[in-house]
């Protein structure tokens, strides 16, 4: 898998993490015609952005 390296402020980071975690809700709670395997990628990357945004702040 490719990595970017991208840079984002704090609270854009956070907007797009909210957006993913809401989504994820989204289909938990109406999984009508939902892909099981990109509902797994999508919370791995919830969590991987996670991560990255407290080992960010962190280090500031």
């Amino acid at each position: 898998m490719s990595k970017l390296d991208l840079k984002l402020s704090y609270k854009n980071a956070c907007i797009l993490k909210h957006a993913l975690r809401d989504k994820i809700k989204a289909k938990e709670t109406y999984p009508l015609g939902v892909d099981l395997k990109e509902l797994e990628e999508e919370k791995r990357a919830l969590k991987a952005v996670t991560d990255e945004i407290n080992w960010g702040m962190g280090n500031h």
